[in-house]
């Protein structure tokens, strides 16, 4: 996972997704287990409209990734 970080973190990238602190995401649910950690955010695009996005983690280092990406993305939501 790459995270770009000036400051405040700017982007991040990963295999299969890459946000911007620009971006307009919408937060629409979390779930927390003592094993994993799951989210659902809504990114709105003008070409595509909204775009569906659920997060699951499976490791700790993923649960660490995923509380990145949503520290970065609270100004947005």
């Amino acid at each position: 996972m790459k995270i770009e970080q000036v400051r405040k973190i700017k982007s991040i990238e990963s295999e299969f997704l890459k946000l911007s602190k620009n971006d307009k995401v919408r937060l629409c649910m979390t779930t927390r287990s003592s094993e994993s950690f799951a989210v659902e955010i809504n990114l709105l695009d003008d070409d595509l409209g909204s775009v569906r996005v659920n997060i699951e983690t499976i490791s700790q280092s993923q649960v660490e990734n995923l509380e990145t990406v949503l520290e970065m993305l609270q100004g947005s939501v």
